[in-house]
């Protein structure tokens, strides 16, 4: 019986304490948003490469542009592979696809805290990896900008 005043002392004690608190829920002004990021580029890439051929260069240029003009955008490096190969190694290729975009981004005067690397490797295909020009394709960076 003694347990039971206690018990109820207990729970008296955290009501009161409960009812004393504000709730507060935030309205939609207090919450940020954020919205998705756009793709404004995807940079192609040779089999098995992850140097950044001369052609695709002048995507790499306007997106950096977008970025050095407003701090507050953050760009999105999604690196991927075609199916050939491991899993492991179309993961690494797709991160080092990404880092080369970055690199030069960042050469280019983007602030690095402006940019998020990520690998999908094999794991987002944007095209069929059974014809040549799907895995061509597929051998791409997305630069995506929110």
């Amino acid at each position: 019986m003694r347990y039971w005043g206690l018990t109820i002392v207990l729970l008296a004690v955290f009501v009161s304490a409960c009812a004393g608190q504000q709730k507060h829920a935030k309205t939609a002004q207090e919450t940020p948003q954020y919205s998705d990021p756009v793709i404004i580029q995807k940079v192609y890439f040779d089999t098995a490469k992850y140097d950044i051929r001369e052609e695709e260069q002048d995507k790499i240029t306007d997106s950096s542009d977008q970025l050095k003009g407003d701090a507050k955008k953050i760009a999105h490096i999604e690196g991927h592979a075609d199916a050939r190969g491991t899993e492991d190694y179309n993961l690494n290729l797709g991160d080092r696809r990404a880092r080369s975009v970055k690199e030069m981004m960042v050469s280019q005067g983007v602030n690095p805290q402006q940019i998020i690397v990520v690998s999908f490797g094999e794991e987002k295909p944007a095209a069929d990896n059974k014809t040549q020009e799907g895995m061509a394709e597929n051998r791409r960076v997305e630069i995506k900008v929110r």
